[in-house]
């Protein structure tokens, strides 16, 4: 253990004595929390070449801010114990860590820490920079976050022209893009090179559903599954099915449609018009079996916009 909390005083012209910097104290070792001397105090060990700077006391425990020396013009900023308070507080100004073209780690070491970058007080801002080299973001195997709240997260949105790949490694992943939570809305724009989705054959489209006991329902959906319930068409007799649906926006909307018929007889439910309008459009079927209709006809559709 080291003690010196000597103060060192010197005559000055004008007053009696004036405050002296503390002399460094040079030593074959670094500092430990028993070695106690003025705040600002500069210890230097001559072994390991290193500079020690006494930050403040508590409960006679020393914290040195430790400043490693290296081949680099800066390595290392680390604490003997933990500090709670900023080690570098510099109001207005900008902070800079350089090494030419050396390595900047930050936690880099194999001791599990959280690491914080920034903060979330009002206008604060985190930029990123990256040259030719890219960038890269990896995790072991936790997951990776970004949350903006009410912000906007933006991914290449710039105007030049380059390739995004998102999930593209070859390892075997679940992605997901977009919520189902109330209003959520995910869209997926295209130029004229076109929308291409390879999966294999195991492409998934979910329908909005329903179901009715008559010739008629309402579906407000783009893409939608209706179950008519209790029909009982009978041969070579027509049938219109009316689907009320506001998104259904006008007159001029494809709409892609097929009809299942259920029922053990011989009912053969055949589209012969599809004929939109502004909130609804009709279906007309007509039976070319040789039995009346004795089950439920389920009727698929897709609105087109033009």
């Amino acid at each position: 253990m080291s003690t010196d909390n000597r103060r060192v005083r010197a005559y000055s012209i004008g007053q009696p004595t004036v405050d002296v910097y503390p002399s460094p104290i040079i030593s074959k070792r670094a500092p430990t929390t028993s070695d106690r001397a003025e705040i600002g105090t500069i210890w230097l060990d001559t072994v390991l070449n290193d500079i020690h700077i006494m930050l403040k006391i508590v409960a006679g425990s020393a914290t040195w801010l430790s400043v490693a020396g290296g081949s680099s013009t800066f390595s290392t900023i680390t604490a003997t114990t933990s500090v709670t308070t900023p080690l570098i507080s510099n109001a207005n100004t900008v902070f800079s860590l350089e090494t030419g073209t050396g390595e900047i780690n930050i936690g880099a070491d194999a001791v599990e820490k959280p690491i914080n970058i920034g903060n979330a007080t009002g206008a604060t801002n985190i930029g990123v920079l990256a040259g030719t080299g890219g960038y890269s973001l990896t995790v072991a195997d936790g997951p990776i976050s970004l949350a903006s709240g009410t912000g906007q997260i933006d991914i290449s949105t710039d105007a030049t022209a380059t390739t995004v790949n998102i999930a593209t490694g070859a390892g075997a992943k679940t992605t997901t893009i977009g919520s189902t939570n109330t209003t959520s809305t995910t869209v997926v724009n295209s130029g004229t090179g076109g929308l291409e989705l390879n999966s294999g054959g195991q492409l998934f489209m979910q329908p909005a559903t329903v179901s009715a006991a008559a010739a008629a329902a309402t579906l407000n959906a783009m893409l939608g599954v209706v179950t008519l319930t209790g029909l009982t068409t009978a041969a070579a007799a027509s049938q219109e099915l009316t689907i009320t649906n506001s998104d259904c926006a006008a007159a001029t909307y494809g709409v892609l449609c097929s009809v299942n018929t259920m029922g053990t007889n011989d009912a053969q439910m055949t589209i012969t018009r599809v004929k939109p309008a502004a909130g609804s459009f009709v279906v007309t079927v007509v039976n070319n079996g040789a039995a009346a209709l004795n089950g439920d006809i389920i009727l698929s559709f897709h609105l087109l916009v033009s």
